[in-house]
Parts: C-alpha cells; structure tokens; sequence
C-alpha cells in the first residue's frame, strides 16, 4: 500500500511542474510523444489587422532536440504566412514559434546550416538606405515570440498579436515659410552609428537584441514641394542618436569677388553662389553626429546652406525606443533649438495645448 502512495505522489508532482515551464527558455529537452497535433490562429498587430500592406512574413518553429548535449534552440522550420497561420504534423512536446513581419524589401532569412534559432537575424539596411523615397509607408519590423507546450490529443488554437521592434523618428519642421527668411528648396538629413541589424530571438522577456558592431551612417534628402508644415519620418531600430555639433572651422577667405554673404545664428549659414560666379572659401562651420541641412534662398539669387544640430534643449539624448514614435520638433525662430516627445503609435497627434499658436 504504502508503494502504490508513493508512486501516485511523484506521478501528480511531475503533472505540477509542467505549467511553470511554459515560458522559459531553460526548458529541457524532452522525448516527443508520437501522436501529431495541430497549432493554428491568426496573426495581427498591436494597432491594426493581419500583415501590413507592403510587408511579408514568416514563422519560424524551434525546438530542443534530446540529443543535443546543449539544448541549444535547433530550428529547420520557417514557413510564410499571411494573416493567418495553421501548423500540422507537430509533436507533443515543447515549442517556441516566432512571427516575424517585415518590408519587402527586407529578407526574412532560412534556418542556417545548424540549425541555431538564436543566430537568425534581420537587416534592416535596406530600408534606412533610401527611406526617404518611401515616405508614408510602413517600413516597421514586427515579431511575437511565444513559448508553448503541445499536448496530445489537442488541437491548440491561439491568436497572435505582434508589437513593432522598430521606433521612428519624425523631424518635424513646421511651417516652412514660417521658419525660413526664403523658399526651402533642399533639407539633408544625417544620422551617423545607426544600428542595422536585430536578432529574431527575444530572450523570453521581449527584449530587441541588436547585432553588435553592425552600424551605418545614413544621409537622406528632401525636396520639399510646398512651404506649408513638412516632417520626415525615420524608421530606426533602437538606438540613441549621436548628438549634433556645429564647430566653426578656420580658413582663410578668398578675395571677395562681387557681393558676399553673411553669417548668422547657432545654425550657421554659409551661402553659395548660382553657378557663374565664384564661391567663397570652403565652408566656415562642420558638423558632427547627428544634425540636418537646410538650403534656400535670397534675394541676390543665392542658395544659403544652414547647419542645425540635432540635440534636445533638455539635455537628454534622444532615443529611438522599440514601438515609440519620437517626435523632434525644430524652432527656426529660436536659433535652431529642438524639443523631443515620446508617444506611443495609438495616438495620431501629440496633445498640445489649446492657447498654442505654430511656432511664432
């Protein structure tokens, strides 16, 4: 009697434990039962439906095998889907599934050779190369990493909601013709030491891992149509922008030839002749880290280039966060001075207050 207790004791603790593995990747590897089951559900995003417009995505399905001394995750599953998703054939045992959605332009890359989940990666190079030409689109990169136990004789059904892992940067610049002596014709942006790629893998505590060392320098250019509010969106993987610096640089001018321009304000401006005339010395101010370029121009029929760094008049850096919008905001009228806020991608304004007047 006292044999057939001790057995049913042990059989409802090992029963027990099973629950309190269901979210941690330290889980062993464990025998496969031979009966198949299925897993299936949908897949949105945290602020809309399915896969966006433009993307494409995959589930990639990882495992720990018996016979890996190092139960390391082993992965030789990665399937496309749409907005829904349907997994037969599987074991009963342990899984982790990752979805991952992303721009077209993006490669959602296949099991490696080995097989390790934890070394898939995405980069992201194509879109901080030219997102300037894709404005308005949703170049965002969205993952749900869940970890799930499958038992025999189940059909599991489970809907899938992914979260953006990217941020994105608005430089908003207001009222053009309110921030400028004259038309813009031309605005540079330059973000040095942005990070270019990103693990799929999350850690079991949603964290975005960046792949160390890998960094661009990345410059964009604008031609803004109409003088009326124009923004610039950046689509960035989690990062803090280097902050900008403006530094006067020692030349020797040339003799002046006609009528010269002049120098103003913390921006600095350097202005260069319409071709048939001659420019002055090389420019009198460099800028570092992370700043922007403004061209336009004056009554003599003259292009001015105006250098503004990028960096918050709080003192703080700024931040691109995974699913956070950082809105920049620049003060022309104030010597080039920039005011940050952090939203999420609910909201589709940022809350002002009502007395506000634009930028004057």
């Amino acid at each position: 009697m006292m044999k057939r207790k001790t057995i049913y004791f042990c059989t409802l603790a090992a029963l027990m434990m099973l629950p309190a593995c269901n979210n941690n990747d330290e889980v062993p590897a464990v025998p496969a039962e031979e009966e198949t089951v299925m897993l299936s559900g949908t897949v949105s995003r945290a602020d809309g439906p399915g896969i966006p417009a433009g993307h494409h995505a995959k589930l990639y399905v990882a495992e720990r095998k018996a016979e890996d001394p190092q139960e390391e995750l082993y992965c030789d599953k990665a399937d496309p889907i749409t907005d829904s998703y349907s997994l037969t054939g599987m074991f009963a045992q342990w899984y982790k599934l990752a979805f991952v959605s992303v721009p077209e332009s993006v490669t959602l890359p296949d099991p490696p050779s080995d097989h390790a989940f934890n070394e898939l990666k995405v980069d992201y190079s194509p879109v901080l190369e030219n997102q300037d030409e894709h404005q308005g689109e949703d170049l965002a990169i969205y993952r749900a990493n869940i970890d799930r136990w499958l038992m025999p004789d189940e059909t599991l059904e489970e809907d899938v909601t992914m979260k953006r892992i990217t941020g994105q940067l608005v430089l908003d610049m207001g009222v053009l013709e309110d921030q400028f002596p004259s038309k813009v014709s031309k605005i540079e942006v330059y973000l040095p030491g942005v990070p270019t790629q990103v693990y799929i893998r999350d850690n079991a505590d949603g964290s975005v891992n960046l792949v160390e060392g890998q960094t661009t320098n990345c410059s964009y250019t604008f031609e803004p149509l109409s003088q009326d509010e124009y923004a610039m969106y950046f689509n960035l993987l989690p990062c803090t922008l280097k902050n900008g610096v403006i530094s006067k640089v020692e030349a020797e001018p040339e003799p002046p030839v006609g009528n010269e321009g002049t120098e103003s304000g913390e921006g600095t401006e350097t202005e260069t002749p319409d071709a048939g005339s001659k420019s002055r010395a090389e420019s009198t101010y460099s800028a570092t880290g992370s700043y922007i370029k403004v061209t336009y121009g004056n009554e003599r029929n003259e292009s001015t280039e105006v250098l503004y760094a990028i960096k918050s008049t709080q003192g703080q850096p700024i931040e691109i966060k995974p699913n956070v919008k950082t809105t920049v905001y620049f003060n022309g009228m104030e010597n080039g001075e920039f005011e940050v806020r952090y939203a999420g991608f609910s909201d589709t304004q940022i809350d002002v207050e009502e007395e506000w007047n634009g930028w004057n």
